[in-house]
């Protein structure tokens, strides 16, 4: 009897790890990831190319020429990662009937709301949420239309004369 009022026996083994996505899904999101910082980097050495970073950064990779031929690299790369990310969205949402987690629901705005309210000292328990936070939709979101406006005036910088 006293083993079942011993509370150290009845806690539940807490894992030091959750697993919250697959090999394949960390290796898209640090092909998204190094592409755009990188898509960053080599695109802002090129429009401040004379800051003294920016000249660093240009003989360290063998010129500009260099640089432009790495810009346009990455951008071949992130361009075929976000192909990819959406249709295996589009597969696991419509074909395997996944919910679709990273979609901004009701549920979210009271998240916001509750949130507001425990930053402002009027609630103390902390928000219940789903497998992604209200916020992390918002950055999934943000980086998802920042990607698709950075490729879209990428192309019209890349082919001035068809998009003119």
């Amino acid at each position: 009897m006293s083993d079942l009022l011993d509370r150290s026996k009845l806690e539940v083994e807490k894992p030091d790890r959750i697993l919250r996505f697959g090999k394949a899904d960390r290796i898209e999101h640090s092909v998204q990831v190094v592409t755009f910082m990188g898509l960053g980097i080599t695109g802002l050495v090129q429009k401040f190319f004379e800051s003294g970073f920016s000249k660093w950064v240009i003989e360290l990779f063998g010129g500009l020429p260099q640089i432009r031929v790495i810009h346009r690299w990455l951008a071949t790369i992130l361009m075929l990662a976000v192909i990819w990310h959406f249709g295996k969205a589009g597969y696991r949402t419509y074909v395997e009937k996944r919910p679709k987690a990273m979609v901004p629901s009701k549920r979210d705005w009271i998240a916001i709301k509750e949130s507001i309210a425990l930053l402002a000292g009027r609630r103390h328990e902390p928000v219940k949420q789903g497998r992604f936070t209200f916020a992390e939709k918002i950055e999934y979101w943000a980086f998802a239309w920042g990607t698709v406006l950075m490729i879209a005036t990428g192309y019209m910088l890349w082919n001035p004369i068809s998009t003119a």
